[in-house]
């Protein structure tokens, strides 16, 4: 007898790559996929579906979300201790604004679960999002930075599509600290 595990030609046991019954609250029980993540709160779902009126736009707009290749525009990198851009320029929130805060001088970001680090100085109500950066997938952190010449000054946990607990911000500082990132308190 075999099973869907034990077929000819394959060893028995776990089948470690069958898909998870849900994806957004699975749990990597070995730890290879890296950081945990967080799911969107459910009451953004469709904000990227142009006229849908089931979520909080009401159709008035579509948030963007970025596939792979455009999500590239977005990865910052390390060197040295200091924050870049994906143009390898030093970044710099100075012309940021967060909807969180009010504006100035603060970019939004997620994680994904390795540990790679988006932020945008742009966010725009109904347009962009955290959501964008992971096309509303789930987040291993999510929040505002603020960064003066590539030096990481602050560091939150604000965002209201994730709304993160903060063993997400942990995450997120280790990640930074592995990378050589100085992460103000």
């Amino acid at each position: 007898m075999t099973n869907r595990c034990n077929r000819p030609g394959l060893m028995g046991g776990l089948n470690l790559y069958q898909f998870a019954a849900n994806a957004d609250r699975w749990v990597d029980p070995w730890g290879w996929a890296g950081y945990s993540t967080t799911p969107m709160d459910p009451y953004y779902g469709g904000e990227h579906l142009p006229g849908n009126t089931n979520n909080w736009l009401q159709g008035r707009s579509t948030v963007t979300y970025l596939d792979d290749t455009g999500r590239q525009a977005y990865k910052l990198t390390t060197k040295n201790g200091l924050l870049y851009d994906a143009k390898g320029n030093l970044f710099d929130t100075a012309g940021g604004s967060s909807l969180h805060r009010g504006g100035g001088g603060r970019a939004i970001f997620v994680m994904d679960s390795t540990g790679n680090i988006y932020a945008s100085n742009y966010h725009g109500k109904g347009k962009f999002h955290h959501s964008s950066f992971l096309a509303g997938g789930p987040v291993a952190a999510a929040g505002e930075i603020s960064v003066v010449r590539g030096k990481l000054t602050e560091i939150t946990d604000r965002s209201g599509h994730y709304k993160p607990a903060p063993k997400f911000l942990a995450q997120a500082k280790d990640s930074l600290s592995k990378k050589g990132v100085r992460c103000p308190r």
